[in-house]
């Protein structure tokens, strides 16, 4: 790997740490961000996210009490401002090797889920001594290395997918100056139509002229859809109702060593993740050997992928309803990991690149609009359900729905 590609890549993943991650939210304008990267490349849609980001810490430290309404927009930047940074990172898979892609996007996947560790190290900076405002301060200066990383190692446009054989110049390498001591005879920039080889041809199954009214008629689209809504609703309901479920089925004494461990785990996210890309790419790869066609290899991965993702939700769910704590944190870090890096891979694997953004963001603005219903369900529980019981065994239920998924998957790669 050429040292531009390994530091994009190096830099992608801690920029999905350290400043994706820091957006808990789910952020309204996840399918603006995707057609800001589909129209008009990397460096608009990345501007446009990192502003927010530089904006909402910029108000973050200036707010007073007397100015706490500037923690609305403060809040909203940010959280806009992270996706549109894991939307434009996800392209970096594109650089590696094709038999580890699926491994690549599941960690960025996984790193973006482990950032919620950057506010845990302010509580702990802020715990030392330091002010509040000293430490967004030093958080605005950070953004500074985003701006930089989008123009020297992020393209003008995109990553392609598959690679073209010929040198691929993107970020210093597009700049005028560079531009001008390149060589006339080179003749492949950024958006030439790659020359697709073997290896490459195994990634994809979408033609190029497919239009986005064509995926949009893609019944596995709208399952997938439902698999990850469902999921996600699982997960975060669990999150909501964590610490009522603590102090119903756990000694008081133990509530605080209980949340520190369910904490930690949250960080784990980084570690779980890529597994979901290991199994992808082991059965991407497996299938070759028996000549297998690489839709079929594509189907079936997926298959795998998103049927596990459904067991684990599956098992999470009945944990906790015989409430088991551990258990139930070791299996909401695996489902978790697993629904959005798998998610992220199937779009990118089934789907035209050219509409990935706008397909990412529709997908996680139906995930976040369903999401905000279990404020409703936490309202209704507390009224008529105060344990959560009868609505855990409800929602186990509703999680084996999402069995639909991997069947239409299967059904189809029997079909092909």
């Amino acid at each position: 790997m050429q040292l531009q590609s390994a530091l994009t890549l190096f830099s992608g993943l801690l920029e999905n740490l350290v400043f994706s991650g820091i957006s808990l939210g789910w952020p309204s304008l996840h399918f603006l961000a995707g057609y800001l990267l589909d129209r008009f490349g990397t460096w608009i849609e990345r501007s446009f996210g990192t502003f927010l980001l530089t904006l909402g810490c910029l108000l973050l430290a200036v707010s007073t009490p007397a100015t706490s309404w500037l923690l609305y927009p403060a809040m909203i930047s940010i959280a806009i401002s992270g996706y549109t940074l894991l939307i434009s990172n996800t392209q970096i898979a594109n650089l590696v090797d094709v038999k580890a892609r699926g491994f690549v996007i599941t960690l960025l996947a996984g790193m973006f889920d482990s950032g919620a560790v950057v506010f845990s190290v302010m509580k702990l900076a802020y715990e030392a001594g330091y002010s509040l405002k000293a430490i967004l301060h030093i958080y605005i200066w950070c953004t500074f290395c985003t701006w930089f990383r989008t123009f020297a190692l992020m393209p003008k446009e995109h990553i392609p997918f598959p690679l073209p054989k010929a040198k691929l110049r993107y970020g210093w390498e597009e700049w005028i100056c560079f531009k001008k001591s390149y060589d006339k005879s080179e003749t492949d920039p950024i958006l030439d139509t790659p020359t697709i080889n073997d290896d490459s041809a195994a990634t994809t199954i979408t033609q190029i002229d497919t239009g986005f009214s064509d995926c949009l008629k893609n019944l596995l689209l709208w399952t997938n859809a439902f698999h990850i809504c469902i999921i996600s609703f699982r997960v975060n309901f669990y999150f909501g109702t964590f610490l009522t479920l603590m102090e119903i089925s756990e000694d008081p004494s133990n509530i605080s060593n209980l949340t520190n461990i369910f904490g930690i785990m949250l960080f784990c996210g980084f570690i779980a993740a890529p597994l979901n890309g290991l199994l992808v790419d082991g059965v991407i790869k497996h299938p070759k050997a028996r000549n297998v066609p690489d839709k079929i290899s594509l189907l079936r991965a997926s298959f795998a992928s998103m049927l596990t993702t459904s067991s684990l939700a599956i098992t999470l769910s009945v944990f906790i309803v015989v409430a088991n704590s551990i258990l139930s944190f070791v299996f909401q870090l695996l489902t978790r990991s697993f629904v959005y890096g798998g998610t992220t891979t199937f779009l990118a694997m089934h789907f035209p690149q050219k509409h990935f953004g706008k397909l990412f963001g529709l997908t996680y603005f139906i995930v976040g609009t369903v999401t905000l219903l279990q404020y409703a369900l936490f309202k209704l529980a507390t009224a008529v359900d105060p344990t959560f019981y009868f609505i855990n065994v409800g929602l186990l239920v509703v999680v084996c729905l999402t069995l639909v998924h991997p069947l239409m998957l299967f059904f189809l790669q029997q079909n092909k």
